[in-house]
């Protein structure tokens, strides 16, 4: 007999299963039935659905042979069916080799950075997310809860956040206000319900204008015009040895598919940043009449800390406070090229220029002035040294007078580069996976 037509009854068998477990509603039944056999008005209590609902998602589980029904009395109580799901396990046991092999390629990436989220839909009405962060339990307690690291990490990539109230008390009110790429604002207001430092935190949300009154969701959230409740969140962090384990649980009643897909993506990039904010390890000193020093760790080879710094490309993603708007970048990183960074501030354009001297991934020489304050520039020295697949960077600029030096830190440089190079992770981290 030819094997042909039973490959093809398993791969059908395989794309029925697949197709049940692509919807996360029926993905949650099957955590529920997983605990023990429920008849239909229990596998609903947690859904915002009606039981006609609930009953079309059993039957496409029921079609893929994922779940059985039975008859008890006046009531068919739905099992789970393993048998599907050991087919999927074999199928995809035969890729491993795929993917170890890809894990292993970027393992020393990963071992210094924070796990990928585990995302599960509990058949409750929350979202649980988890992420390890690769730092001490207080550390990440107090990023996560302080205003001047909120601004580090809060929302989805290319979303900055020039305000952010966090009163890190039982009844401390929150309001954060978020620039989207398109320069828009969005706000939330709040408050804290519970805290305990360092290893509890319980906040609720809800949308709001820029005078912190109530609003209706703003279109594009996925949810309706007349939806008025909060968003609470519940967080936990837990000590895992010098890493800690965070636990967020957010609320999700009354809300839409597509604000719980938005809110999972939202979170995912938000804990991104906040895994770069906790291992944040810059310094700015002042050691002479006329220089600033700052140093960096960057999780990643010397290579592709220096295409990032040097290529326009990448330089418009990273520089400056994003809060400010797009960058416009050329940049010629070579012995007698020159460079322009320009980006939209609240006054006006801020943008920086000057010539190159040196260009190599050992050491970038190059002078720098404010085009706003021309005849007061300095001249900039980096060094990139790699130390264990990770890149310490130390940049020294030398300015005309200690009065130059002395403005150029009453400016908030600091503030602006340490938002800056925490983008920069972003585009060096991008770049490792794309090599």
């Amino acid at each position: 007999m030819s094997t042909t037509g039973r490959s093809d009854i398993a791969v059908d068998r395989l794309s029925l299963t697949f197709g049940a477990l692509a919807d996360p509603t029926r993905r949650a039944i099957l955590a529920r039935l997983a605990r023990g056999g429920a008849s239909v008005t229990e596998i609903a209590e947690p859904f915002d659905m009606s039981l006609p609902a609930v009953s079309k998602h059993l039957k496409v589980l029921e079609r893929a042979g994922l779940v059985t029904r039975g008859r008890e009395a006046q009531w068919r109580p739905a099992a789970l069916e393993a048998g599907p799901l050991k087919e999927v396990d074999e199928w995809v046991e035969r890729y491993r080799v795929i993917w170890t092999s890809t894990s292993r390629n970027c393992k020393r990436r990963r071992n210094d950075m924070a796990a990928r989220d585990s995302v599960t839909e509990e058949p409750t009405k929350e979202i649980v997310i988890e992420r390890v962060f690769d730092a001490p339990r207080e550390r990440v307690f107090d990023v996560f809860t302080q205003p001047e690291h909120l601004q580090k990490w809060w929302g989805p990539k290319m979303f900055s956040v020039p305000i952010t109230e966090f009163e890190a008390r039982p009844g401390g009110k929150i309001f954060l206000g978020q620039r989207g790429p398109d320069g828009a604002m969005h706000y939330n207001a709040g408050v804290v319900r519970e805290i305990e430092r360092p290893s509890r935190l319980v906040f609720a949300i809800h949308f709001a204008d820029a005078d912190r009154r109530r609003v209706a969701p703003p279109a594009g959230t996925g949810l309706s015009g007349t939806w008025d409740q909060e968003i609470v969140s519940s967080v936990t962090f837990r000590a895992e040895g010098r890493r800690t384990r965070v636990t967020i649980r957010v609320m999700r009643s009354g809300v839409t598919p597509e604000w719980i897909e938005m809110a999972r993506t939202g979170w995912g990039e938000s804990l991104d940043k906040l895994g770069y904010a906790v291992v944040d390890d810059m310094t700015v000193a002042a050691p002479g009449e006329r220089d600033i020093v700052i140093t960096r760790t960057f999780n990643a080879p010397r290579t592709l800390v220096y295409e990032a710094l040097t290529k326009a490309e990448h330089i418009n993603n990273w520089w400056g406070p994003r809060q400010y708007g797009a960058v416009s970048a050329v940049a010629d990183f070579r012995a007698g090229g020159r460079y322009r960074y320009a980006q939209s501030g609240p006054g006006g354009e801020v943008a920086f220029s000057g010539e190159i001297r040196e260009s190599s991934p050992e050491r970038i020489v190059y002078t720098e002035e404010y085009e706003a304050m021309p005849g007061h520039g300095g001249l900039v020295t980096v060094t990139l040294e790699e130390r264990g697949g990770k890149t310490l960077m130390t940049m020294r600029e030398v300015y005309q007078s200690k009065k130059d030096r002395d403005a150029v830190i009453a400016s908030g440089m600091e503030w602006g580069a340490r938002l800056s190079y925490l983008q920069l992770d972003d585009v060096i981290d991008a770049l490792g996976r794309a090599s």
